[in-house]
């Protein structure tokens, strides 16, 4: 009577289910950590991206509603000095449906340690402390230039609005980000660096 033949593996089949089981589960991972590496790649680009937009937005915001109102601490209804310019705004935010006359405060936009931000001083002639926000990191040059009179200059600093502002913002990652913002047709200029005297106020 003859033995039956013995069915299964050879170890040297099970040796080879396992290079290429071990040979897919790392292709599989690489798969996966390409995919992972690059939807993390894509969130931060578009965090970045987004921050980017809301500060160059609310920038926009407060040129077109700039007012040419000289502020007692600059003496000027546009200042800046090094990676900083202040000016005087409208602020539509504390009116209702648009019924009444705007409040104004003062903006302050500044370059510091490679952050750009905003502080806002709702009262433009106090010393209050300003509220202030950080808007965009990784930020290594802020500058701005006018144009005035059809010509372009690198002095900023003016008693009266100028008609336009260059914006040139130098991003570590992204290279030089430049915008044109126009400010509001010109009208009288409201001198506030100095207090009212009694005669004037008549």
């Amino acid at each position: 009577m003859k033995k039956s033949a013995q069915s299964g593996f050879t170890l040297l089949e099970v040796i080879v289910a396992l290079i290429i089981f071990s040979l897919l589960s790392f292709a599989a991972w690489q798969l996966l950590s390409v995919a992972l590496k690059s939807n993390t790649q894509n969130k931060a680009y578009t965090q970045r991206f987004s921050r980017l937009q809301r500060a160059v937005s609310i920038f926009s915001n407060d040129a077109i509603q700039a007012i040419p109102r000289r502020s007692r601490s600059t003496g000027q209804a546009l200042f800046a000095a090094e990676n900083s310019l202040i000016f005087t705004t409208q602020n539509w935010s504390n009116t209702f449906n648009g019924c009444c006359t705007p409040d104004i405060q003062t903006v302050h936009w500044y370059l510091q340690d490679g952050t750009l931000y905003r502080a806002v001083r709702t009262s433009p002639d106090t010393d209050e402390e300003p509220n202030q926000v950080a808007l965009l990191n990784n930020v290594s040059a802020f500058s701005l230039r006018t144009f005035s009179g059809g010509v372009w200059s690198e002095a900023i600093t003016s008693s009266n609005l100028p008609d336009a502002i260059e914006l040139s913002l130098t991003l570590t990652d992204y290279g030089t980000v430049r915008r044109v913002y126009l400010f509001p047709a010109p009208w009288p200029v409201f001198d506030n660096s100095k207090p009212q005297t009694e005669a004037s106020k008549s």
